[in-house]
């Protein structure tokens, strides 16, 4: 990207190519600069091709930057390896396959499953917190964790 000179606001990048989203020029943008991570407010949008798109395109940056995506009312982390989160019991979680995701762990949640397969279309919808802090790994694949945070609090501990 080019740093736009004389604008003394927030930092603005012109980015010219078009083959990329805005969500992916900006995380380019971090890479670039060796941001290693990244909250990612409102990302969804009101467009669900934008939401899809957004939601596919940060698989592409995961294993350099720890993302978290917030929006209304939820928040969504790629697994990776292993994640351990805090929050409140009783708050939702669901998990949602990009691809076929194997060695699938869940400890600390209403419905846990042990070294577990989802195949694309699977989606485990709607689990419970019941001890915190709970932990969701996976050995091999894509899994995005979502947070259900109306009035709960969360925090990614690793």
């Amino acid at each position: 990207g080019r740093l736009v000179e004389g604008y003394s606001g927030p930092l603005i990048i012109q980015v010219m190519r078009q083959d990329k989203t805005d969500l992916e020029k900006a995380l380019d943008f971090l890479l670039e600069n060796q941001i290693k991570r990244a909250t990612i407010i409102a990302a969804t949008g009101k467009r669900l091709d934008h939401t899809l798109g957004n939601l596919s395109a940060i698989w592409n940056y995961t294993n350099s930057i720890a993302i978290t995506l917030i929006s209304d009312g939820w928040l969504a982390v790629p697994v990776g390896r292993k994640k351990k989160i805090q929050a409140d019991i009783g708050t939702t979680v669901s998990l949602l396959p990009f691809g076929v995701c194997s060695g699938i762990t869940l400890k600390g949640l209403h419905y846990p499953l042990n070294n577990a397969t989802m195949n694309v279309g699977e989606i485990g919808i709607s689990n419970v917190v019941a001890k915190s802090p709970f932990t969701v790994a996976v050995k091999k694949g894509s899994l995005l964790m979502m947070i259900l945070a109306d009035n709960s609090r969360i925090e990614v501990l690793r």
